[in-house]
């Protein structure tokens, strides 16, 4: 698993939701987390307003380990996620927080820059393969 989205749809199959799970459809855990249908994707960035709904309603995944990859996907128990929760809802490590979401949406941003700069990329070589072929057809 690569990609926070690649890791994100792993915790929503270890939940039990689905495209192959019987009653526990993907669309489920969307409306569970009202959020909307197709959100997550392995191969697209992931909005932060969306992981924030997950992180509210399943406060034991680990953020951490959505974005990076870094540890173990759950907190280690459910009274470490309630400590965490409880610490976040009065405003106590806030810094921490707030570095974690910073560095969500730089890497989300950096993931669409680097989507936007290869597309532009190939826009330009497709160009300048015309521009060539142009000035060989009018140098003729």
């Amino acid at each position: 698993m690569n990609t926070p989205g690649e890791r994100i749809l792993y915790f929503i199959d270890s939940k039990g939701f689905g495209e192959n799970r019987k009653g526990k459809s993907m669309r489920a855990f969307y409306a569970l987390v009202d959020i909307p249908n197709g959100s997550f994707k392995a191969d697209r960035a992931v909005g932060s307003d969306n992981l924030s709904k997950v992180f509210d309603k399943y406060p034991e995944l680990n953020m951490d380990w959505v974005i990076t990859g870094r540890g173990k996907m759950l907190l280690e128990s459910a009274a470490e996620s309630a400590i965490a929760v409880e610490k976040n809802n009065y405003g106590l490590n806030l810094i921490d927080k707030t570095t974690t979401e910073l560095t969500m949406i730089a890497l989300i941003n950096l993931t669409d820059a680097h989507r936007q700069l290869s597309e532009s990329n190939n826009t330009l070589a497709n160009n300048n393969k015309e521009l060539i072929e142009l000035v060989r057809t009018n140098s003729k």
